[in-house]
């Protein structure tokens, strides 16, 4: 058995893998991220102001006094869709080039 070819094959595996993770990251994973959190700065700002102006009694919408936690919750469903995401992606970064060309070709 020739370990040079199996070091080879492991070795492009490995890569491919690791592109496919890196590309998905970059495109999916950090502009969502960023969203999140701007999204749950500026709520948690306007509830801070809102309580505050509440204290003072002026009338505020309900919207301002809305509970952060809902955005926690869309924040974990939105985790879980993007870890279901990164295993379908490691998953298919695991089948290497050649097998993908012989299927296609």
């Amino acid at each position: 058995m020739n370990y040079g070819i199996i070091t080879l094959v492991i070795c492009l595996v490995i890569l491919h893998v690791s592109i496919a993770i890196f590309t998905w990251m970059e495109n999916r994973y950090m502009p969502l991220l960023q969203k999140i959190t701007d999204h749950e700065t500026l709520t948690m700002k306007l509830n801070k102001i809102g309580q505050k102006y509440q204290e003072i009694g002026v009338e505020v919408p309900q919207e301002f006094l809305q509970c952060p936690s809902l955005l926690v919750r869309e924040a974990k469903r939105m985790e879980l869709r993007l870890s279901i995401e990164v295993i379908l992606v490691s998953l298919a970064g695991v089948i290497p080039p050649g097998v993908l060309v012989l299927i296609f070709g």
